[in-house]
Parts: structure tokens; C-alpha cells; sequence
């Protein structure tokens, strides 16, 4: 059997754990990526691999949220208080929860903010976006998850922030087409909710722009496609543009890439393209990275 018909076998078995924790799920929340994406991106379920499933929440509620999981059988991976401490400093997520099964590991990750913890601008009222939350049918099971405009957004900011990660660049590459494949796939499915103008109004929002200009560029190249124009022009940016030949997710850490897109797009490793301009600050935080997250 191969991953395409295992995924639908094995999601169903994440949304039957998911199901029973809902009624006990007293404030906002919305599961994002994942198999909503395989949906709005793909049109179905079961379209993309994914090992997990994504939880947005406010930090507010991150205790609230503890308090459910615990009761119905889940289990941070978190070894200790040092550990939950550095990943509520320096990320935008709790360590995942699990819950054992006989053939399958059931791992929620839940995240509660839509930037990463470098981001050093105003960080988005998460109460706020997820205020709007809608309805959405996952293998039978209702769920909540974000409006199509805050959808992009959502996913713009997460796959940039995969391929701009000092520490995922270092350990893994993940500037790879099928995260531009989401995105392409995101916007050709929906052009009405999400248009060049509703996404532009809700980058605004939130400070979005510069980040979804580099991932509709970017995407604009590995799937062309006429309809990424508009895009393009209403989301450029000085502050977008100035982002395109560089890696990192602040600007402190911020280096210019020595290989062309091309070069790094779908590569094994980017490693040798980076270590040597490595600080010994950057070595240190993917370390602790690594520490933290494994």
C-alpha cells in the first residue's frame, strides 16, 4: 500500500482522536495545514502527507488547552520546565502532545502565533484571527478552521518560515516545490476568497506583505502561471523585494544566499552553502533549536 492510500487510512484515525477532544474545546481555535489544505489546495483529503495535526490557538489558552489534551490521553513531549520555557521564548509552538495507539502515533502540535519567535514586528492578536473561524468537514468530523484569506496568510508566513529557519536550513532543506506546489494550488482552486485584493487587505493586517510577496514570487517561477501576476503586483513590496536573496528570519541573523535560487530549490542539503557564514550566535541557536525540538 503507498503513502496516497495510506493517508486517508491513517487521517481518519487522527480525526477520531480529534472528534472526542472538541466538546471539551471551550475557546477559539482552528486546525490549520494539514488535511484542510489537502482539501482547500488539493480538493480533497488524503491528497498531501502530513504526520500531524496543526491546533491554532491563542498563547492565552495554551493552559486551557494543556488541561484537554491531558484528560483525554495526550502527553507533551516536553522533558521539562526549562524546555517549555524555551519554546514559548524562541518559537511560535508548545512542544507537540501525543497519544499512543497501537499502530499509529496520534501527534498534535499546537501553535500559537502565525509568526516565528524571531519576528521582532507587532505580533497579531491571535484571539482576533481566529475570532472568524469557520466550519469545515474533515472525514465526518466538523471542525474549525481559518477563512480563505487567512488561510494564505497562515501559509505563506509557516512555508517561509520553513525555508528561512537558520536551524531547519542547517538540519534539513525545506525549500522545496511541494510547498510551492500548496500555495499554487491554494490560489488556483480559490481565486475568489482568495483574491489579489482580499489576501493584500489581510497581509496589511497583520504584516504579512513582504513574506506572501516572496512566496507568490518564488512560486511564480517554479509554477508559472499568468495568474500569479496580479498577485505579484499588489503585494510588492521594497521590504518583499529586499527579501529574496536572503536567508534568516530576522534581520541580525539575515545573510545573502551564494548559490541562485535554482541551486537550492529541491537540494539535498543547503548546509555547504551556509556554514561558513555561520556566527557563533547562530551555532548556538540551533543548538538549542535542536535541543528543544529534535
Amino acid at each position: 500500500m503507498n503513502s496516497q492510500q495510506l493517508n486517508p487510512i491513517i487521517g481518519k484515525m487522527r480525526y477520531n482522536e480529534v472528534s472526542a477532544i472538541l466538546p471539551d474545546i471551550a475557546f477559539p481555535y482552528a486546525i490549520v495545514k494539514g488535511e484542510v489544505l489537502s482539501l482547500y489546495a488539493y480538493g480533497d483529503v488524503g491528497q498531501r502527507t502530513s504526520s500531524d495535526v496543526d491546533i491554532l490557538v491563542s498563547r492565552n489558552h495554551l493552559e486551557e488547552m494543556d488541561q484537554v489534551l491531558t484528560q483525554h490521553g495526550f502527553s507533551t513531549t516536553t522533558r521539562n520546565r526549562r524546555e517549555a520555557v524555551m519554546a514559548l521564548a524562541f518559537s511560535h509552538q508548545v512542544k507537540p502532545y501525543v497519544k499512543r495507539r497501537a499502530f499509529l502515533s496520534i501527534d498534535l502540535d499546537i501553535n500559537f502565533d502565525i509568526f516565528w519567535g524571531e519576528y521582532t514586528g507587532p505580533r497579531v492578536d491571535m484571539d482576533d484571527f481566529i475570532s472568524d473561524a469557520e466550519p469545515v468537514e474533515i472525514y465526518g468530523v466538523t471542525v474549525m478552521t481559518l477563512p480563505m484569506d487567512k488561510t494564505f496568510v497562515q501559509l505563506v508566513l509557516h512555508h517561509y518560515k520553513e525555508m528561512n529557519s537558520l536551524y531547519l536550513l542547517a538540519e534539513h532543506n525545506y525549500i522545496r516545490r511541494n510547498l510551492f506546489q500548496d500555495l499554487y494550488f491554494l490560489v488556483k482552486r480559490n481565486p475568489k476568497t482568495c483574491s489579489p485584493a482580499a489576501v493584500k487587505e489581510q497581509c496589511e493586517k497583520c504584516g504579512a506583505r513582504p513574506y506572501a510577496f516572496y512566496m507568490v514570487y518564488y512560486s511564480s517561477l517554479v509554477f508559472p502561471d499568468a495568474m500569479w501576476q496580479p498577485y505579484i503586483e499588489i503585494l510588492r513590496s521594497e521590504e518583499g523585494e529586499a527579501l529574496l536573496d536572503w536567508y534568516g528570519l530576522s534581520e541580525q541573523e539575515r545573510k545573502r544566499w551564494r548559490v541562485d535560487f535554482s541551486a537550492r530549490l529541491d537540494a539535498p542539503s543547503v548546509l555547504e552553502y551556509i556554514q561558513q557564514d555561520l556566527t557563533k550566535q547562530d551555532l548556538e541557536k540551533i543548538r538549542r533549536n535542536r535541543e528543544v525540538f529534535g
